[in-house]
């Protein structure tokens, strides 16, 4: 069922939302663990743009946010977030880890109960009618 829903372009943009707004609201990755607070001269930097300062949020240009996309296991039971971590001179999951990427437990709730729920009813209902 996941796989099947996961073919819905607008879910994985949902998905993906999630995964940029819980780094750039909370500044935290996908097990809670803070990505930290900014040094006051990048503070200075970050005010100087117009930019959030309050917590590290890996979103100053925007490109590293672009890169996120989903991979579907080849059985469909569980996806991936992948992105680019690729920076000028580092590579972000060298710096805050792997776990930037991917959902913490409330953006998880979150796509389950706004997203997952009804796409498992409308999937089941569908091989239901089919079956009759």
């Amino acid at each position: 069922m996941l796989k099947e829903a996961l073919k819905d372009l607008n879910l994985r943009d949902f998905i993906i939302e999630l995964n940029q707004d819980q780094l750039f609201e909370k500044g935290q990755t996908s097990t809670g663990r803070s990505l930290g607070e900014y040094s006051a001269f990048t503070i200075k930097l970050k005010q100087e743009k117009g930019q959030r300062v309050d917590h590290v949020t890996l979103k100053d240009t925007g490109e590293f946010y672009e890169t996120f996309h989903i991979v579907v296991a080849q059985d469909g039971s569980y996806f991936e977030i992948i992105g680019d971590g690729d920076k000028d001179d580092k590579n972000l999951f060298d710096v805050y880890g792997e776990d930037v990427v991917g959902l913490d437990e409330e953006s998880r709730n979150t796509l389950i109960r706004t997203k997952l729920y009804f796409k498992t009813q409308q999937y089941v209902r569908e091989q239901i009618a089919r079956a009759a």
